[in-house]
């Protein structure tokens, strides 16, 4: 099941704009020059709710979530700071291979360093642990990318749990070297 919710927002201008930023994220470039004159572009990524969680955008107001991501939803709905929005919510069905994309994009946006997303931490970790060069120094790694995974995967709307699986397939072995260690 997912929650579908639909929303109007009343109000513009800089409110608007938090709003937005709140639940989708933001990027911010910098640029700074050094002491030797060079310029320097600083990039930051700031997640908002809907980064942590799959989701679709089903239009330009229109999001679905997991059923079990409703609660966080409403929260930040139902946030004095946005009054007034028409909002809109109701459960509904929507084809697996939708909710399995949600569920990869997921895994590809929630950050778990200041440049890796889950994805390439999995990745370059698994390389790393096929080529036994995992060392004492990268336990820190693994133990954030699987506690985010788990995160994660508590949110899997996959029917079936199929991305769950599919995902502690993947990082089976470096559980296994985390109980190693």
């Amino acid at each position: 099941m997912a929650r579908v919710y639909s929303f109007d927002l009343q109000f513009e201008g800089s409110r608007r704009t938090q709003f937005y930023r709140e639940l989708f994220g933001y990027r911010s470039k910098t640029t700074r020059t050094n002491k030797e004159g060079r310029e320097r572009v600083y990039e930051n990524f700031y997640p908002g709710l809907l980064t942590l969680l799959p989701h679709l955008r089903l239009g330009k107001s229109v999001i679905a979530v997991p059923k079990k991501t409703q609660g966080e939803m409403d929260g930040f709905f139902e946030d004095s700071r946005w009054g007034p929005i028409d909002l809109y919510s109701f459960d509904g069905i929507l084809p697996s291979e939708d909710r399995m994309k949600a569920m990869e994009d997921a895994l590809s946006e929630i950050m778990v360093g200041e440049d890796r997303t889950l994805k390439s931490e999995i990745d370059a970790l698994l390389s790393l642990e096929s080529r036994n060069s995992l060392d004492p120094e990268d336990e820190h790694r693994v133990r954030r990318v699987l506690e985010r995974a788990e995160e994660l995967m508590r949110c899997d709307w996959t029917g079936g749990a199929e991305f769950s699986e599919g995902l502690r397939r993947k990082i089976s072995s470096l559980k296994r070297w985390t109980s190693q260690v």
